[in-house]
């Protein structure tokens, strides 16, 4: 029987509030497939007045402690280096801590 990651339910539960955090603020998120996630998890396009404005950032979502530091929160970059630099879209990375149930 296949093992299922603990940490999976914690990164379902990251990217659920930050989709809804954007959604209740009337804003359209996009979730990447897991196949085709390089290293973006959601989409973002921003609704102003009830229009769509055409602007769009790309986010990483990550779930749990293990990205809590002495005083804040960090993400490694890793192999995503080129492509965030190399990209027209802005590349946000949002940590959600269990423990504190908030988003980083």
């Amino acid at each position: 029987m296949a093992r299922i990651h603990p940490n999976r339910f914690i990164e379902d539960e990251a990217l659920n509030r930050v989709t809804a955090l954007f959604q209740r603020a009337g804003h359209i998120v996009h979730r990447i497939d897991g196949r085709n996630d390089f290293g973006e998890d959601l989409l973002v396009t921003f609704v102003e007045d009830g229009h769509h404005t055409g602007e769009t950032i790309a986010l990483q979502v990550k779930g749990g402690t293990s990205y809590r530091s002495a005083r804040d929160y960090r993400v490694r970059v890793g192999s995503h280096t080129k492509s965030w630099t190399g990209t027209n879209v802005p590349v946000v990375c949002v940590v959600y801590d269990p423990d504190l149930e908030r988003l980083y």
